[in-house]
C-alpha cells in the first residue's frame, strides 16, 4: 500500500484593489476590496508502497462555504483527471505535485464562511478513459452535493454528529464515484475485470482540510488517511494452492465495519453482523469479485445479540452461539435478508464458555481450543 503525505505550502491571503471605475458621487473608499487565496499542494512523500512500481496520482477539489451557506467548487480540468505524479516512486521518495492539480485560487470581494480542501490518491493500473473521467467529474460534484446536504451535521460541535455527517459524505462520494466509473466501462471491459485479466485503477486513502480564519502564507502538512480503515475489504486467493500471492484488495463497505461486536460469514455472499445495539444484521455481497457496495443491511434478530460470547455460521443459514456456557442453535431460515433468527435449541449444554476459541469447519464439525 502506498501511504503519502502531500505537503502544501503557502495557503495564501491577500487582498487586492478591485477595478476601479469613477462613479459620481461614491467616495473612492467604499470601493470594495477583492479577497485573494491561493492553495497549494507541493509535494507528495512516500511513506510506505505495496505496488511496485508506484505510480501515483491526485484528484483535488477546493470548496467554500459562501455567506449564504452554499457550497461552491473548484475542481482541476478534466484531462488532467489522470496526471501521474511518478512511475516508480519508492519508500522515502518525493513527486512535485504539477500547478494544474495542486493550486487553486479562490477571489471574492467576501471570503465567506470557511474553506475545505480534499485530497483523493489513486494508484495507476489499467483504466478506461471513458470511465476514469466520469468518476472525476462525480467526485467533485457528488461531494459538493454531499457536503451541502450534511452542513449542519459538519458544522455541529457534538464530536459524533460531526463524524457522523463526515462518515455520510464520504460513503455517498465513494459510491457515487464507483458507480460512475462501473457505468462508464463496456461489457468487455467489465468482463475482464471478471476475469482478472485487467485490474483497474485503485483508490489509496483519502484526506480534507477545513480552513477558518485564514492567516497569510499558512504552511501545513496534509495526511491522507488510510483508506482501508473501517472499510469492508475484498481479497481473493486467485490459486487457492498456497502459490501466488493474495493482496491489492478492493473496497466494497465505507467506513464503520468496524464497529461491529460480532462480523462473520454465512457463505455465498452473505456476512452477518451485530451491531452496537446487539441487533443481528444480514448483509449481502451479490458480485463477490471485489466490485460493489455492500450496504443497506436488514435487520434480522432484534436486541440481544451482544451478549454471546462466541458467535459464528456453520453453514446454509446455520449460527452457532455460547451463553452460559451453553452452546446455542439458531437458523436463518430465508437467507436473504427477511425473517425474525430467534428462538434457538440448546445442543450443548456448559461448559462452552471454558474455551478459548470456537470456530466451524462446516458441515456440522465444530472446532475448539481449551483455555489453559
Amino acid at each position: 500500500m502506498l501511504q503519502v503525505t502531500p505537503e502544501t505550502h503557502e495557503l495564501r491571503h491577500q487582498q487586492m484593489p478591485a477595478r476601479r471605475f469613477h462613479f459620481p458621487g461614491v467616495p473612492a473608499e467604499e470601493v470594495p476590496m477583492t479577497q485573494v487565496v491561493t492553495l497549494t499542494l507541493d509535494q507528495l512523500n512516500c511513506i510506505a508502497e505495496e505496488d511496485n512500481p508506484s505510480s501515483p496520482y491526485l484528484w483535488t477539489a477546493f470548496l467554500w462555504i459562501d455567506e449564504t451557506d452554499h457550497v461552491q467548487l473548484r475542481t482541476p480540468v478534466e484531462s488532467d483527471d489522470r496526471l501521474l505524479l511518478s512511475s516508480n516512486l519508492q519508500p522515502g521518495q518525493s513527486a512535485s505535485i504539477p500547478p494544474s492539480v495542486g493550486v487553486a485560487t479562490y477571489s471574492a470581494d467576501n471570503l465567506g464562511q470557511a474553506f475545505i480542501q480534499v485530497t483523493a490518491l489513486w494508484q495507476a493500473h489499467d483504466f478506461s478513459a471513458n470511465a476514469l473521467q466520469d468518476g472525476f467529474k462525480k467526485f467533485g460534484t457528488s461531494l459538493q452535493s454531499a457536503i451541502q446536504d450534511n452542513l449542519l451535521g459538519l458544522a455541529s460541535s457534538d464530536p459524533q454528529t460531526q463524524q457522523h455527517a463526515t462518515d455520510e459524505v464520504e460513503k455517498t462520494v465513494h459510491q457515487a464515484v464507483y458507480d460512475a466509473i462501473w457505468n462508464g466501462l463496456t461489457a468487455v471491459e467489465k468482463a475482464m475485470i471478471g476475469d482478472g485479466q485487467i485490474k483497474l485503477d485503485s483508490e489509496i486513502g483519502t484526506a480534507y482540510q477545513v480552513f477558518r480564519n485564514i492567516q497569510p502564507k499558512q504552511q501545513f502538512t496534509i495526511t491522507l488517511g488510510d483508506l482501508y480503515r473501517g472499510r469492508l475489504l475484498f481479497y481473493r486467493d486467485e490459486t487457492q494452492n498456497g502459490s501466488g500471492l493474495v493482496a491489492g484488495p478492493s473496497v466494497i463497505g465505507a467506513s464503520g465495519w468496524g464497529e461491529f461486536r460480532f462480523l462473520f460469514s454465512g457463505g455465498d455472499g452473505i456476512i452477518y453482523a451485530v451491531n452496537r445495539e446487539g441487533d443481528l444484521l444480514f448483509y449481502r455481497d451479490h458480485n463477490q469479485d471485489g466490485t460493489g457496495n455492500v450496504a443497506d443491511p436488514s435487520v434480522i434478530g432484534h436486541g440481544g445479540w451482544g451478549e454471546f460470547k462466541f458467535l459464528f455460521s456453520g453453514g446454509s443459514g446455520i449460527i452457532y452461539a455460547v451463553k452460559g456456557g451453553d452452546l446455542l442453535f439458531y437458523r436463518d431460515h430465508n437467507q436473504d435478508g427477511t425473517g425474525n433468527v430467534a428462538d434457538p435449541s440448546v445442543i450443548g449444554h456448559g461448559g462452552w464458555d471454558a474455551l478459548e476459541f470456537v470456530f466451524s469447519g462446516g458441515n456440522g464439525i465444530i472446532y475448539a481450543v481449551k483455555g489453559g
